[in-house]
């Protein structure tokens, strides 16, 4: 009992470290290792791989293994770093930690959101887009104006004159009009930004472009673009993950005997596919491995996820009698059939449904409306009606 015991509770007390075999005091470098070395042994599904993938995304961050060695938080975000900090700053002092929220508190203010739609081939390959982005920014002419200054009034002696100015309204202080944004110091201005896709990017990312643009003035914050990416639906492939997955149909001899066919990867290449010595049943699924989506920031083509090719088979919709014999031959046999010889056994044979056939059901005194009890619907004539 005391063996088992200690067993479960070693495999409960796993850190993310024993996930991928590290120690605790290990760099950036020997966590990525870590992951490639697990990635090459475990399967994708396995409950190993997806345990090392959660490891190796929480410890790869600074930020991240920061929240995870100090409150046990693993993915944490902005949000649960400010929360554990601010929770326990009288506790835990870590400067990756505040200097993070420092700056994610100055540059939020700052931000300019802007969506840009990328293909699959875009994000599969990379690219550098170039966008126009309209954005509010400190007016430069504000700058070069003396935008606050005396008012002449305040030079004569006579008070009456200062009291009832017009243009200062009593204040003794006069402001310059500016015609650019009449004195809003804000302008709308268009900016074109070049901004870079890195292979591997997926839906939600986002890319931060910092700027020369201000909106208090010179000395401020510069403002950040915030770049969302949202994907294209392609004609042919659908992105899971870093999977690919795609449908091809097949006639009955393809699937029986095996069939050539090509597919046009996203960048470009031409995809040499057979299937000989398989036997393809209609939805069955099968893999062409690194061949799919490239992880983020690996340049190895086998740290690539997986081409899925959904199958489906066309039946033909007649067959000719003279052949039927020779497929009885070649093909598995058909089971034996015997009629039953009972007197209420009644004989049919199958004819072709239309799906856009509407049955009309028999219908019997009055017919009321489910969401209003109160509204009476004409009953249809029923047509199996016996005279």
């Amino acid at each position: 009992m005391n063996s088992s015991s200690n067993g479960n509770k070693s495999k409960e007390s796993k850190t993310l470290y024993d996930l991928l075999n590290v120690k605790p005091t290990c760099d950036q470098k020997e966590i990525t290792e870590a992951f490639a070395q697990l990635e090459k042994k475990e399967n994708r599904n396995s409950k190993l791989y997806k345990d090392g993938h959660v490891a190796y995304t929480t410890l790869s961050d600074p930020v991240k293994r920061n929240l995870y060695d100090l409150f046990n938080v693993v993915n944490g975000g902005h949000e649960t770093a400010q929360d554990c900090y601010s929770c326990s700053k009288t506790l835990f002092e870590n400067d990756i930690v505040k200097e993070y929220l420092r700056a994610e508190k100055n540059t939020r203010k700052n931000e300019v959101h802007h969506t840009v739609y990328a293909s699959l081939e875009e994000l599969f390959t990379g690219a550098k887009l170039s966008l126009n982005v309209n954005m509010e920014v400190a007016c430069t002419k504000c700058a070069l104006l003396n935008f606050v200054r005396a008012c002449p009034c305040v030079t004569s002696n006579n008070p009456v004159i200062t009291a009832q100015c017009r243009l200062c309204h009593g204040t003794r202080v006069c402001k310059e009009n500016c015609s650019v944004c009449k004195n809003t110091k804000i302008v709308q201005k268009n900016t074109r930004l070049n901004v870079i896709i890195e292979k591997g990017m997926k839906c939600g990312d986002t890319i931060r472009v910092t700027t020369g643009e201000t909106i208090k003035g010179p000395g401020s914050t510069p403002l950040i673009v915030v770049v969302n990416i949202k994907e294209k639906k392609h004609p042919y492939f659908v992105r899971m993950g870093e999977d690919l997955h795609m449908q091809k149909q097949v006639n009955i001899t393809e699937a029986l005997c095996g069939c050539n066919f090509t597919v046009k990867q996203l960048d470009e290449r031409t995809l040499a596919v057979s299937s000989a010595g398989m036997v393809l049943s209609n939805g069955c699924e099968k893999c062409i491995k690194n061949e799919g989506m490239p992880q983020r920031h690996s340049q190895l083509s086998s740290e690539r996820g997986n081409l899925i090719i959904h199958f489906s088979v066309k039946f033909p919709d007649k067959i000719n009698k003279n052949i039927l014999e020779d497929l009885k031959g070649i093909l598995p046999p058909v089971p034996a059939f015997e009629m039953p010889m009972n007197p209420e056994t009644e004989e049919y044979k199958l004819t072709d449904f239309d799906p856009a056939y509407k049955r009309d059901y028999c219908v019997r005194g009055q017919v009321f409306d489910d969401e209003k009890p109160d509204v009476k619907l004409k009953a249809k004539p029923s047509p199996c009606t016996h005279q």
